[in-house]
């Protein structure tokens, strides 16, 4: 994700100028064009941007998380834990018994599916 060009894009679709998000922003323009550059915004920056724009660009962070747990839910059948998982249903196990145990922990036991 590149919020560079989604804030530009969404000044674009309010219809509004990179010289207008300057003075909302009390910068220069040449600062905005700098920020439309960027891969990644200090938070208190994008807090400002977001009030703003009326728009919560944190959501989108929010969103590449959950596409991320989405594919490494994808991902886990083959490895260590989605191989329990298949393990625990042989002997009675429900897969959700599994993933109350694993869960809190999946971010850091994501290595073991690599």
């Amino acid at each position: 994700m590149h919020i560079g060009s989604l804030i530009k894009q969404k000044v674009r679709e309010q219809k509004k100028t990179s010289v207008w998000l300057a003075q909302s922003l009390s910068c220069s323009r040449t600062n905005v064009y700098k920020l439309y550059d960027k891969k990644s915004v200090d938070t208190d920056v994008l807090i400002r941007i977001s009030k703003i724009l009326d728009f919560d660009f944190f959501s989108l962070y929010s969103t590449e998380m959950k596409k991320g747990i989405v594919q490494l839910d994808k991902h886990v059948g083959d490895c260590p834990i989605g191989q329990a998982r298949r393990g625990l249903s042989l002997i009675g196990w429900h897969a959700n018994q599994l993933e109350t145990i694993f869960i809190p922990y999946q971010t850091n036991l994501s290595f073991l599916c690599f």
